[in-house]
């Protein structure tokens, strides 16, 4: 998301199954709502293509903004596959 010259926030997205990652916005325009509008417009992108599920890791620090943007707690696994 652009203002004007300016980059103010951006995610990243691999390809599928689609897993958001490092959801950022620049310090001055956090907490204006832009997270938001960044991570609704691609929820709302993946719902046109017919894309069932989006899965987010974050840290405890940004759950209630991913609860806020719909998702749900859930557990998960992990395994380090390298030594």
């Amino acid at each position: 998301m652009r203002d004007e010259r300016r980059l103010l926030a951006s995610r990243h997205l691999p390809p599928r199954p689609p897993l958001l990652l490092d959801t950022a916005v620049v310090p001055a325009h956090q907490r204006r709502g832009v997270g938001g509008r960044v991570v609704g417009a691609l929820i709302s992108d993946l719902r046109e293509l017919g894309i069932e599920w989006l899965h987010v890791d974050y840290e405890p620090h940004l759950e209630g903004f991913y609860e806020a943007c719909g998702f749900r707690r859930t557990r998960a696994g992990l395994l380090r596959l390298s030594k």
